[in-house]
C-alpha cells in the first residue's frame, strides 16, 4: 500500500544554501524537518561517541533513518510540511559510499512517498563553505548533487532547480511552484 504526504524535500549537494531554507521555512511557521546527519555527526564529533559515519556507518544510517521516518509519520494527510533532506538522500549517500542501502529503507522510501516535486538547491560556488562537519570540495560536493538528481529520478520523483538567490526568493518561488502546481 503506498502513502504520499505533502512533505516537500529541499536537498542537493552540502553546503548549496538548503538548510537555510528550512531554517526560514520553519521561522514562517511552517512544519519542517532539520537534517539529522550533520546534527549526528556534530553531535558524534562532541560527544565522541560512534554514532558517526566513519566509525559506524551503520548505526549512523539506522539513527538517521529512524529520525526521518518518525517526521513522515508526524505529518498528517492534511499538511503541508518541508524537509532537509529526505530518505532518498540516504540511499543516494549510500550509492556515494559503495554501501547497498538497507531493505528497510528500500522498502520505505518504495511506498512512503513525499510530493513528487523534489527542490534541489543547485552546486553555488560563491556561497560554499567547509566547515568541521562538510568537508568535502565544492568538486566532491557537485558530483554529489549529481548523484542526489539521479537517485531521485529512479525513483520517479520530479526534479525543480532553484535558481542562484537570496533565501526568501528561493522561498517564494518554492511556495508559488507549490501553489501553482
Amino acid at each position: 500500500m503506498k502513502q504520499q504526504k505533502n512533505i516537500y524535500v529541499i536537498t542537493g549537494g552540502p553546503g548549496f544554501g538548503k538548510t537555510s531554507i528550512v531554517e526560514s521555512l520553519n521561522d514562517l511557521g511552517y512544519k519542517v524537518c532539520s537534517e539529522y546527519a550533520r546534527e549526528l555527526i556534530a553531535s558524534g564529533l562532541e560527544n565522541n561517541n560512534d554514532i558517526l559515519p566513519w566509525k559506524n556507518p551503520r548505526l549512523f544510517q539506522q539513527v538517521i533513518f529512524d529520525k526521518r521516518k518518525a517526521f513522515y509519520e508526524t505529518v498528517t494527510d492534511e499538511e503541508l510540511a518541508f524537509v532537509d533532506r529526505s530518505i532518498i538522500d540516504q540511499i543516494a549517500y549510500s550509492r556515494i559510499h559503495g554501501r547497498k542501502e538497507s531493505a528497510e529503507v528500500r522498502d520505505f522510501a518504495k511506498n512512503y512517498r513525499y510530493a513528487e516535486t523534489v527542490f534541489f538547491t543547485p552546486p553555488w560556488e560563491e556561497i560554499y563553505t567547509t566547515d568541521a562537519v562538510r568537508k568535502e570540495s565544492f568538486h566532491n560536493a557537485e558530483a554529489m548533487h549529481h548523484l542526489f538528481v539521479q537517485t531521485y529520478i529512479d525513483y520517479g520523483y520530479s526534479v525543480v532547480q532553484l535558481p542562484h538567490s537570496d533565501v526568501m526568493t528561493r522561498i517564494n518561488f518554492i511556495l508559488k511552484y507549490i501553489h501553482n502546481d
